[in-house]
């Protein structure tokens, strides 16, 4: 099982949701997003929170090329979106600070 913790992206463009620690959120992939088909809209509830951020390297160990094998990921190494776009994961809040949410994501590979 693997996890990373980033900051919900894009927050600024959707509707208030006054999301609170621990709410779970679910995502959604969005291939007619202009700016990156490979984005992945969060909901919480029916109300679209923000995305998943489409951060690289998802380990301090993972290097740039995309044809890499990372052996803590268990992942070639990739964008988050790329990575988690077929696979089943979860996805909580985990912290909120200075109005900056924090999101965490499980997955099993």
């Amino acid at each position: 099982m693997f996890s990373k913790v980033v900051m919900l992206a894009g927050s600024q463009y959707c509707e208030p949701a006054n999301l609170q620690v621990g709410y779970i959120l679910t995502g959604e992939n969005e291939p007619t997003n202009t700016v990156d088909p490979n984005a992945i809209k969060l909901f919480y509830k029916d109300t679209h929170v923000g995305y998943i951020p489409n951060v690289k390297n998802l380990c301090p160990s993972c290097l740039k090329s995309k044809d890499i094998y990372c052996k803590n990921c268990g992942v070639h190494t990739t964008t988050l979106c790329v990575l988690l776009k077929d696979i089943t994961y979860d996805c909580f809040v985990s912290s909120i600070h200075n109005n900056k949410i924090f999101i965490t994501i499980i997955w099993e590979q």
